[in-house]
């Protein structure tokens, strides 16, 4: 949230797009205000639904209201102290907006993904007297505040639910040829590398592509005077 987004922003709206459950509507980079402050993501339910199955971070879906506001903290950025307290801004700004549309507060929630529980959230979110539920698999939810807030793990909800993009994101070992095709098929759209390419952190994507790849795929293609 803010505005700058990195290529794991991108490939995690690419798989919320193609894996999230069908009665879900996946916006990405909202504009929240007149200024460039933009929300990562905004989960709403849908009217008129696919029956798609939830593909990934699958038990995060059940868990939201109507509407949901997602913000990403990647291996790039990760949280950093006080973001808690911008988090929790945007999401009381977004509902000043939208209060008609949205009826009650307990119908907008706050999703935080994370890649671990760190030092400096545990103090932020002591701040405001909120009180963490363990919900298992690395999910876990903020109570005690005028809005739901779930925040996922996701080093340890990508080992849960044995889901290798989720490794990528938080540059854990993909350790199936699937996990791999996935990600590779998307860094090799010339319409996603164009998007990326201008992004900060897209080198760094790319390295950890080639890190989960084995010595013979990285050589895969490559003419002899090229190794």
């Amino acid at each position: 949230m803010g505005t700058t987004w990195t290529p794991w922003h991108l490939l995690l709206a690419i798989l919320l797009g193609q894996r999230a459950p069908g009665d879900r509507d996946i916006q990405s980079e909202v504009q929240l205000t007149a200024d460039a402050l933009r929300l990562d993501f905004l989960f709403m339910r849908k009217q008129n639904t696919s029956g798609r199955v939830a593909g990934t971070l699958k038990k995060l879906w059940g868990l939201l209201p109507a509407y949901a506001i997602g913000e990403f903290k990647s291996v790039g950025r990760p949280y950093r102290r006080f973001n808690f307290d911008r988090f929790f801004t945007y999401l009381a700004a977004y509902f000043t907006d939208h209060a008609e549309q949205i009826g009650q507060r307990s119908e907008l929630c706050g999703v935080l993904l994370v890649m671990k529980r760190s030092k400096a959230m545990d103090e932020d979110v002591a701040a405001y007297g909120l009180r963490w539920r363990d919900l298992g698999d690395g999910y876990w939810q903020l109570e005690g505040g005028p809005f739901k807030i779930v925040v996922v793990e996701l080093k340890v909800a990508a080992d849960a639910e044995d889901d290798d993009v989720l490794r990528f994101l938080a540059r854990m070992e993909v350790k199936t040829v699937e996990g791999r095709r996935w990600i590779a098929t998307q860094l090799g759209s010339k319409e996603i590398q164009m998007k990326m390419h201008e992004m900060e952190e897209f080198d760094e994507v790319l390295q950890t592509l080639l890190e989960s790849l084995s010595p013979e795929q990285r050589l895969a293609g490559l003419a002899p005077e090229q190794v």
